[in-house]
């Protein structure tokens, strides 16, 4: 999804209210269609005809096993056997929103909190949803390590885990929104194209 910015005013969440809020959603017992991070990236280098001599190319290539690993859960072992490693757990995988900026937190303090435009809900792994959140509300790398220490401390994670995935999981969100514009972008050309032949 594509990356946008908020400004900062005395009113809005602060980066442990959102951690807070991240922590009470990821809680949820939902089910529902899983995020399959990597199938849309295939499909957004497809639409965006990006090539390996493409930078970007290179990044997805880079994260590719981290991505696909980010989306699998595995049987045996208990998460607290798996706290202080880069393994995916089970619980890692959630509910996650994707698209939470502090505008679509209508009610922080509800249980579940209320929360506005699902669009890009999906079943994935929860530290994709954390790193989204930091990125699209512009924290600062200080904000951001609030964020995710008051996180690991509302779920009961290991910080430094935390922390570590998180700083992955930035990555990997760049990677997506990068693709994501570039897919929108062509997309956006096409339609340019086609509306100045059909005008000749």
């Amino acid at each position: 999804e594509k990356p946008k910015q908020s400004s900062a005013t005395s009113e809005e969440l602060t980066p442990q209210q959102m951690a807070q809020v991240l922590a009470r959603l990821h809680a949820l017992p939902v089910c529902g269609h899983p995020l399959n991070l990597y199938e849309r990236w295939q499909h957004y280098i497809q639409v965006a005809n990006i090539t390996p001599t493409n930078t970007l190319y290179e990044k997805v290539s880079e994260l590719k096993g981290h991505v696909i690993n980010s989306e699998r859960t595995f049987s045996g072992g208990s998460d607290a056997d798996n706290r202080s490693n880069d393994s995916v757990t089970g619980s890692d995988i959630v509910i996650c929103h994707n698209d939470l900026l502090r505008a679509h937190v209508l009610k922080a303090t509800a249980t579940p909190p209320l929360l506005i435009d699902w669009e890009y809900a999906a079943i994935g792994n929860r530290y994709f949803d954390v790193a989204s959140c930091c990125l699209i509300n512009g924290f600062t790398e200080d904000e951001s390590v609030q964020l995710v220490n008051t996180y690991a401390d509302e779920m009961n994670i290991c910080p430094q885990r935390a922390l570590s995935q998180h700083k992955l999981f930035t990555a990997i969100v760049e990677v997506t929104n990068a693709l994501w514009c570039a897919a929108m972008d062509a997309t956006a050309n096409n339609e340019t194209h086609l509306n100045e032949n059909s005008t000749h």
